[in-house]
């Protein structure tokens, strides 16, 4: 992997140690089961917030 053009030096995905511990705990997270429900009308629906946050409207958000 080569990350040196577009991370500082000190950047966590420069560590080769650093990213073998976190694909270690990506692993522990594919093996936990999560049952939550994903067909709801409010995960359909956005507010303006995170539209805004993310600068793709104009606006103030909402605090």
């Amino acid at each position: 992997m080569r990350c040196r053009q577009f991370y500082h030096h000190s950047a966590y995905l420069r560590d080769p140690e650093q990213v073998d511990i976190m694909i270690s705990y990506l692993k522990g997270l594919s093996r936990a089961k999560i049952n939550a429900p994903v067909n709801s009308s409010f995960l359909n629906s956005w507010t303006p917030t995170p539209l805004i946050l993310a600068g793709l409207i104009r606006g103030e958000a909402s605090k």
